[in-house]
């Protein structure tokens, strides 16, 4: 055979493999997509009869949809539940070999990516019922109890709201202050503000909304910040957060603020990295000024800045980092004056979890029947644990040489966060982890990526694992 022969021969088989990688990526992208809608429709088919252990909401389907619940109840307990798995396990196999076969081939949708993530995250936003979790009408009920009340969600609890026969609080009775921070207080305050004349109804569509435009951020600025490792890859990067079945269904599905959080983060970081630090650290102290969690990717982001600098020139960085990053949530706080007691929230709610008389039962529930404040045992070795492993990975972000490497550490960080850290694991906080492990696609990248993939199979499941009382 001759050169010539042996060369197309090579050209052969190299065509024949990109059009079947190609033939794999539409593939699993259709399968993903068919899956995610009939998730989106199977939840109007949920038995009345249905519980999980992270907590159904029934009450917040029947809000959402538009017609009576009779009309669409029409399957047993088991058929709605191996339907659910089935549909997850789908959009899990079609998500996986989207992305590997892109990873393979480096084919993904070009200039399209980020339309049809945005197409993808809006039609679930109108199709997909908040059936899984009832904390979108809580963020509602903290806008109506601002707006409508003038009352403080720090100082006050969404079943005092309940008490006034408003339906967001009656569709989510928690006996605990707000968990979130300022600038997640601000946003849905001015949603319902903007929406008041419109009803619960517009205010919770208008949250899943948002939800959807975060996922076309965070997507957006995951491309930015992966083009600077490994720009081949950068829209696979947004696809593996823009379509990632997780982030679709607790983010515009469920209204989850966490991929807002996520993208400003991911904002924060991609502005840093094109030095505009400034920018960069305020976009971070948003996110903090909605969950505190992204609290912990500040000083990495400082490390990263101040390295090759003399130790003379650290201050000024350091203070600006700091301030930026704290800003946001201090001044937020600052707006509700006395009535601010930011943490009351968060450890109730996280002493009841962990003091819920069965690890199985939906925790929302033992918040609701529960309003005395249980014992705190049990947070200490958490904590201990959690600065440990912190202090490690702080350390290895220090000496490591390896560019990106703090994003990979964020990853672990939150794994250990969501794995040890949090009393009951939601499948949403898996958000966390994975928004950065994508970031970049070395061997130790998709390694916690391939963990992620695992653990957020394992969560999501749950919601179809069929608690009784």
């Amino acid at each position: 055979m001759t050169l010539t022969a042996v060369a197309l021969n090579d050209a052969s088989s190299e065509l024949v493999r990109e059009r079947t990688q190609h033939l794999w990526f539409w593939c699993g992208l259709l399968t993903l997509a068919g899956s995610v809608a009939g998730l989106a429709g199977v939840q109007y088919l949920i038995p009345a009869s249905f519980d999980n252990p992270p907590g159904v909401s029934h009450a917040g389907l029947l809000y959402f949809r538009p017609v009576n619940a009779t009309e669409l109840t029409v399957v047993s307990l088991t058929t709605f539940a191996w339907t659910f798995r089935l549909l997850l396990a789908a959009a899990w196999i079609g998500y996986g070999t989207m992305l590997v076969a892109s990873y393979r081939s480096t084919t993904d949708l070009g200039r399209f990516t980020i339309p049809v993530v945005g197409a993808a995250a809006i039609a679930v936003a109108v199709l997909f019922p908040p059936s899984l979790s009832s904390d979108i009408y809580a963020y509602a009920g903290w806008g109506r109890m601002l707006v409508m009340h003038g009352w403080s969600p720090y100082a006050h609890t969404l079943a005092s709201l309940a008490e006034t026969n408003d339906p967001a609080g009656l569709l989510a009775p928690v006996a605990a202050t707000s968990t979130h921070g300022p600038v997640w207080i601000a946003l849905v305050s001015a949603t319902v503000a903007l929406l008041s004349g419109a009803g619960l109804w517009w205010q919770i569509l208008a949250l899943k909304v948002l939800a959807a435009l975060a996922l076309v951020a965070a997507a957006v600025g995951a491309r930015e910040v992966a083009r600077s490792y490994d720009a081949e890859r950068s829209n696979l990067t947004a696809l593996a957060i823009g379509l990632n079945p997780l982030f679709l269904i607790e983010g515009p599905g469920s209204g989850h603020n966490d991929v807002l959080m996520i993208a400003l983060m991911l904002a924060g970081i991609a502005f840093c990295q094109k030095e505009r630090p400034r920018a960069g650290y305020l976009l971070v102290g948003l996110s903090i000024g909605i969950k505190f969690v992204t609290a912990a990717i500040v000083p990495w982001l400082i490390l990263e800045q101040i390295r090759g600098h003399r130790r003379q020139a650290w201050l000024a960085p350091v203070v600006l980092a700091v301030g930026l990053s704290l800003a946001p949530t201090l001044i937020g706080y600052l707006a509700f004056s006395a009535q601010t007691n930011p943490l009351t929230g968060i450890t109730t709610v996280f002493a009841r979890q962990i003091a819920a008389d069965k690890p199985s039962a939906p925790i929302s529930a033992a918040i609701e029947r529960n309003p005395s404040t249980p014992s705190r045992r049990g947070a200490l070795p958490r904590v201990g644990l959690l600065l440990a492993v912190y202090a490690a990975l702080t350390l290895m972000v220090w000496r490591s040489g390896v560019p990106g490497r703090y994003l990979s550490c964020w990853a672990l960080f939150s794994l250990t966060l969501v794995v040890i850290g949090a009393p009951v694991p939601f499948a949403w906080y898996m958000i966390w982890p994975f928004s950065a492990a994508v970031l970049r696609w070395d061997k130790h990248a998709r390694v916690v990526t391939a963990t992620c993939v695992v653990l957020s199979v394992f969560l999501l499941a749950q919601y179809t694992w069929l608690y009784t009382r």
